[in-house]
């Protein structure tokens, strides 16, 4: 599903939900009582720092955050305009705690870049993940990168990207942005 539709699509409420749902009783119980009340009674923004930091502790237990967790937690923060909060929960998941990352992952991380204006780490991020990644990226991952070329004025590299993903045969999704 994610493929179809990546999780910063989703609702807030949805993706809170979703990551409430996931969790054993065990957990919700655990993180209700570190929340100081139901997670589901918090705002939006006090359920994410709360989720934020369970799972940033839980690295260190038995129960590591599965990348899934990780990622909602990331697209939670971005949502949130949070990017720098995004950007350091990346670091910390997947370099410092050694979740293993996916292509939603790295989208993630390359939409925050982009938001933020920093579209050439957002660019290095790519190129880091076609070096190096057991997968490739997806449309939506060309997407990300178009528009923040796109908004920041660089439309003759956005073309040239457009050009590389048709040789893929990645294009479709993409001629709105373009246009």
């Amino acid at each position: 599903m994610d493929r179809q539709c990546p999780i910063y699509m989703y609702p807030e409420w949805l993706q809170l939900q979703t990551f409430y749902d996931g969790l054993s009783n065990t957990s919700r119980i655990l993180l209700d009582s570190l929340a100081g009340r139901s997670l589901q009674l918090k705002t939006p923004e006090e359920a994410i720092d709360a989720a934020s930091a369970i799972a940033h502790h839980s690295v260190f237990s038995i129960t590591r955050p599965a990348v899934f967790t990780c990622n909602a937690i990331i697209v939670a923060m971005y949502r949130a305009k949070r990017y720098h909060k995004a950007i350091v929960l990346f670091h910390f998941f997947f370099n410092q705690s050694n979740i293993v990352p996916n292509i939603i992952s790295y989208n993630n991380l390359i939409n925050t870049h982009c938001d933020m204006g920093n579209v050439d780490v957002a660019i290095e991020i790519y190129r880091h993940v076609i070096a190096n990644a057991p997968f490739s990226p997806y449309p939506v991952s060309y997407r990300h990168h178009i528009k923040g070329l796109i908004d920041a004025g660089r439309i003759g590299e956005a073309v040239y990207l457009l050009r590389e993903m048709l040789t893929k045969g990645t294009a479709p999704i993409l001629w709105c942005t373009i246009i």
